[in-house]
């Protein structure tokens, strides 16, 4: 669809649109302050590449640790997508042979997610005027292949947004399309496990029909699965769908969030007031005020009389993000249609559940049309940046702004699943620190798009305030595993890999136990078979079997007498054999030159006339095994070489 032709209900998706001028709520008082936390970046393809452009994904799509970036494109009939390979540094190379970058559709909302738990990012784009939405399949190179016969590819449908979610928490993850005309209903696909979808055709989270503009999902009642809020434009009542836990949903159909139709485009979940729970704020347009819902613990306040609540607006998406690192989320919308040119809205937490309207930083006195948003650390300092889809005449240039920073400290986390999704959508991080004398828990939740036609990026982002140390991490992944790291120094990128919460051996290692049975606080390795020394029944040698015939204690691979017990591992004549498995009162082979014979006797005797004599293998001597040497050994031996020589075999 063109950027001009935006609202259905309201223009029937006309190609062109009156500019009607932004109505501001005179009379109600707004907070205001001056602060510059961005710097708009002027050079580089991502702000001179001009579009149609709709959506802003940061993913990290080549697994090269740095943040890339996806903007779609959606004019009818269709527009090429941009798609930015991120240096690391703020600045990024255009990439222009991939599939994400050739084919020309009516894009709308992208959204990366490992939909194959193969490692890497899988790339899906929803399109609207009735073409098919868009599957590229992540080759694990840097490259994409275009897949069309997907059962997510199939339907023509006029679609806004996509997501993909875990809403079964088999490790898999699920699709969720929102459409906002055709058949209205929104789609719901099932992942197989096997690259393979099933749409979901019963509920009314499939069957409801609204004009759609975006689903989003998060645990808002901290029940451990995901829920669904559709924000829904033309009037309609947005609509709020309750995870059964058991692949089914609920439609919550009373509170404030559910009632208050409008013009709706978008919607996120954050814990603006560090309280434990996701709130709720949504974008409306066509001069309507956005709303904002604080969480009390499953059910919804409806907040009044902020910054954030009293402006008539042309809003289109919404992200949450703590810019300036203080240990609160603040918001930023974006806004198009209403005028020339609209200002975006810039919102800092006060700390305490209000906010402050930003009116002089540069994310907020640009002007244009600006359709998607997202945040992300571009340039790996710690702070989040900020990128802004827009759109006006089909042609504006797009914005990246870095982040001008402070002194306050950070923490981002690199989450690995191991047992849920591999992108480890649906995890919850919590984090505890002492932030200007007060201990602040914190709460973020990964999520494939965090507002309208947005994606943040995934590895969860923590601003520290004064606090130089995390006291306490607590990550609960999809697949109920718990993971608590305490006693982490801040601004860093964690890595935080999942495994269950247990510590048999009470060593205060979990994920990094290498030998969780035993206690081994240090967790040395000597010989790097992933089994710690404590628990390593050959700590010098590589013996990952862990095979010990003899029961010794001792790895069969470094037992130089695996068959017979030899805990001491003694070798008085170094030949590579434990003296325990000399072949004791067997063979008489004293000096082991390999049989029995007058010379072996003579050792015998100069040990009982001289003494002092090493045998070759103690216990050779011992010929009658009677447990010492004696003249009843000697004895013996005389027999063998009267009715020999007798040729025996040697010791192993």
């Amino acid at each position: 669809m063109t950027c001009e032709a935006t609202f259905r209900d309201a223009f029937t998706r006309a190609k062109t649109v009156p500019f009607v001028l932004l109505l501001l709520a005179l009379g109600l008082p707004e907070l205001s302050r001056s602060a510059n936390y961005f710097t708009p970046v002027t050079t580089g393809p991502v702000v001179t590449d001009g579009g149609d452009s709709r959506s802003v994904n940061f993913i990290d799509y080549d697994n090269d640790g740095n943040l890339d970036l996806l903007i779609t494109n959606g004019p009818n009939p269709g527009q090429v997508d941009f798609l930015y390979k991120g240096n690391g540094d703020g600045t990024f190379a255009r990439i222009i042979n991939s599939p994400i970058a050739t084919v020309s559709a009516a894009s709308d909302g992208g959204t990366f997610g490992d939909y194959d738990n193969d490692g890497d990012e899988d790339c899906y784009v929803a399109t609207w005027w009735g073409q098919l939405n868009l599957f590229h399949i992540n080759n694990g190179d840097g490259t994409f292949t275009q897949e069309s016969g997907s059962e997510i590819t199939s339907d023509n449908d006029y679609s806004e947004a996509a997501t993909w979610v875990d809403y079964d928490q088999d490790g898999f993850l699920d699709l969720q399309v929102c459409n906002s005309a055709g058949a209205l209903q929104n789609q719901l696909y099932h992942n197989d496990g096997d690259g393979t979808f099933t749409r979901v055709l019963t509920g009314l989270i499939a069957t409801d029909g609204f004009k759609s503009r975006v689903g989003a999902w998060a645990d808002y009642d901290n029940d451990g699965d995901q829920d669904c809020y559709v924000a829904n434009e033309g009037n309609q009542n947005n609509n709020l769908y309750q995870n059964n836990g058991d692949g089914t949903f609920t439609k919550v159909t009373t509170g404030p969030p559910v009632t208050d139709g409008g013009q709706s485009f978008s919607a996120s979940w954050g814990d603006y007031d560090n309280d434990g729970d996701f709130d709720l704020t949504v974008a409306n347009s066509v001069s309507q005020t956005n709303l904002l819902y604080r969480n009390d613990g499953g059910t919804f306040t409806r907040i009044t009389g902020s910054p954030v609540t009293t402006l008539a607006s042309w809003s289109v998406s919404t992200a949450w993000g703590d810019i300036d690192n203080d240990g609160d989320l603040d918001l930023f919308i974006t806004n198009a249609f209403g005028s020339l040119d609209d200002n975006n809205l810039l919102y800092t937490n006060n700390g305490d559940g209000t906010f402050v309207r930003e009116f002089d930083d540069s994310t907020a006195t640009d002007v244009g049309w600006s359709y998607g948003c997202a945040f992300g650390d571009v340039d790996k300092d710690g702070d989040l940046d900020l990128a802004v889809a827009r759109c006006q005449n089909a042609n504006e240039n797009n914005s990246l702004y870095l982040n001008n920073g402070n002194s306050n400290h950070w923490l981002i986390v690199d989450l690995q699943a191991l047992i849920s999704n591999r992108s480890a959508i649906g995890t919850r991080v919590r984090v505890k620190a002492t932030i200007n004398g007060i201990p602040t828990w914190q709460m973020r939740e990964v999520s494939s798009q965090s507002g309208y036609s947005g994606q943040n990026q995934m590895d969860p982002h923590f601003g520290l305030g004064d606090a130089t140390t995390i006291d306490s991490i607590i990550v609960t992944w999809p697949s109920g595993f718990v993971t608590i790291v305490e006693n982490v120094a801040a601004d860093q990128y964690l890595a935080v890999t999942e495994c269950p919460n247990v510590d048999p051996d009470a060593d205060g290692a979990i994920c990094t136990d290498n030998c969780p049975s035993t206690f081994n606080p240090d967790q040395a390795d000597t010989d790097g078979d992933g089994i710690g020394d404590v628990c390593d029944n050959c700590p010098d040698i590589t013996n990952l079997g862990q095979d010990d015939t003899d029961a010794d204690g001792v790895g069969n691979l470094c037992d130089n007498c695996p068959s017979r017990n030899n805990p001491g591992q003694q070798d008085v004549n170094t030949d590579g054999i434990g003296d325990a498995c000399c072949c004791v009162g067997v063979t008489g082979n004293i000096n082991l030159a390999g049989g029995v014979d007058l010379s072996d006797l003579s050792m015998m005797i100069a040990y009982f006339t001289v003494g002092g004599v090493t045998f070759g293998c103690p216990g050779e001597a011992n010929v009658n095994t009677l447990g010492g040497t004696d003249l009843s050994d000697l004895s013996q031996l005389i027999s063998y070489l009267v009715a020999g020589p007798i040729t025996l075999p040697s010791c192993p």
